[in-house]
């Protein structure tokens, strides 16, 4: 049963008085079933090589205290091995973590205790070349320092500001698991991973919740989990795609964020939809899917300085909550460019999803917003009224510009657009069409002021063209 020393055991002297790296005179320590590793003793041997290889005829092996991984060392896990940590207890990366099962022979990850684990944490100072792959992670709790997470956020694998690749790895829940992968300002690659059952929350709770960074996300199976992917942050750009998200209450989700969400398959959700609240800020953002819409919860604003882009093909849909109807603030910028082929939507959940229409608001483009293009698109059921307020239709253009092509406005609750004191020649377009509800006794252009609008091929169907501005009829 000889075979290279594990370097974790010692036990006796040699005859200078070293210890020695096995058991002299007794069971040497490859067959042992359990091997424990002591953090002080993986410091010592840091100090001695600068890779370290945990292979598989140890046993189990057990930290009884958190391991760390110094910068530019290395440790290796190789196929099969069992890695158990005592409670509380966890694995800090600084250096380089190649964690590299195979299919038949995965790494299992767990707590060697009745209590969690503190999960796997990789450093800013950990290498981009990490890799954990075709693996379990079970029952860790590591909690980022992040106000915005909250206290019910934990996690079985922590990644803050390094791009270590997750590849191939099954995350397993307990009773007191709440996710299983947290990103920070990541560029990390999250490919063929299965994550079950995070829903700890009702609300708030996700498999994978990035903040900033710009991780890729794909191949992935998200079942039974409150959230699959919450994106979170200014700066935070993901790419998701290819992944089955089954049983939940949202698959996406974009605070103040943005993401490029393609060919995902969605199953059993209270939301077939991408989740948006927040705002833009200082950054120009794209939003993009092919067969998810983009369901806007709580008004969002696009503050000036920013951008929102939005990709052709795109739906952007108004959640419906009473008594006050969700609007798409624009102080900066909004390019939504449909093409001929490729419409963009604008409407509400309810409609869109099989029930009768619920008015959302209105995009009100404020005095600030400069440059705003919306094109090859149609939007419809908005222009909800609000006791006590006007009403503004479905767009509403507040002494700023606007250029609108290939655009159809329709079903608005009174007015399609209102125009206040804009500019001369701040609001122009071609090809607009306008389908007012002949019952509705309010005209379909309401001009605020003694600036009209210049549109070529502009066709209004049931209404009448200006409200208040004579000059312009």
């Amino acid at each position: 049963n000889w075979a290279s020393n594990t370097l974790f055991v010692r036990n006796g002297l040699d005859k200078d008085g070293e210890p020695i790296n096995g058991t002299p005179g007794g069971k040497n320590s490859v067959s042992y079933e359990e091997t424990i590793i002591l953090s002080e003793r993986l410091t010592q041997l840091y100090g001695e090589f600068n890779e370290i290889t945990i292979p598989t005829y140890g046993g189990t092996y057990v930290a009884q205290g958190s391991l760390t991984i110094p910068q530019e060392k290395t440790l290796k896990i190789v196929p099969g091995v069992t890695l158990a940590f005592n409670t509380g207890k966890q694995l800090l990366v600084r250096g380089t973590l190649l964690a590299q099962g195979e299919e038949e022979s995965p790494i299992l990850f767990t707590r060697a205790e009745s209590s969690a684990w503190n999960g796997i944490r990789f450093f800013e100072t950990s290498s981009n070349n990490s890799e954990i792959s075709h693996a379990v992670v079970e029952g860790g709790l590591y909690k980022p320092d992040f106000s915005q997470l909250g206290a019910e956020r934990m996690f079985n694998i922590g990644i803050e500001g390094s791009s270590p690749t997750i590849r191939n790895v099954s995350f397993t829940s307990g009773s007191t698991w709440r996710g299983a992968i947290f990103l920070y300002n990541s560029s990390s690659l999250i490919e063929n991973v299965e994550i079950r059952g995070a829903n700890y929350s009702s609300s708030s709770t996700a498999g994978i919740f990035a903040i900033e960074g710009s991780p890729t996300i794909k191949n992935s199976t998200f079942y039974n989990n409150t959230i699959g992917i919450y994106v979170d942050g200014p700066l935070a750009s993901s790419t998701i795609t290819e992944n089955t998200f089954e049983k939940g209450l949202y698959p996406v989700y974009l605070n103040r964020s943005y993401a490029t969400v393609l060919e995902n398959e969605v199953l059993d959700h209270t939301y077939h939809a991408i989740a948006v609240t927040g705002s833009i800020k200082d950054s120009a953002a794209v939003w993009e899917s092919d067969n998810l819409p983009f369901l806007i919860i709580s008004n969002f604003g696009v503050w000036e300085g920013a951008t929102l882009s939005i990709a052709p093909g795109s739906t952007v849909l108004f959640a419906n909550p009473s008594p006050h109807p969700i609007l798409l603030g624009v102080y900066g910028t909004l390019k939504a460019e449909g093409t001929e082929e490729n419409l963009i939507l604008f409407s509400d959940y309810s409609s869109w999803s099989g029930g009768s229409a619920k008015s959302w608001r209105y995009i009100q483009f404020y005095p600030s917003s400069t440059g705003s293009v919306i094109s090859h698109a149609v939007i419809q059921n908005g222009g909800a009224i609000i006791t006590g307020n006007a009403s503004y239709g479905l767009l509403y253009v507040q002494k700023s510009e606007l250029e609108l092509l290939n655009v159809t406005l329709k079903n608005g609750k009174r007015y399609e657009m209102v125009i206040e004191s804009v500019a001369e020649n701040a609001v122009f377009g071609s090809n607009v069409l306008i389908m007012h509800n002949e019952n509705n006794s309010y005209e379909a252009i309401n001009v605020i002021g003694e600036t009209c609008p210049v549109f070529t091929s502009l066709e209004i169907q049931g209404g009448s063209i200006f409200a208040q501005n004579s000059l312009c009829q």
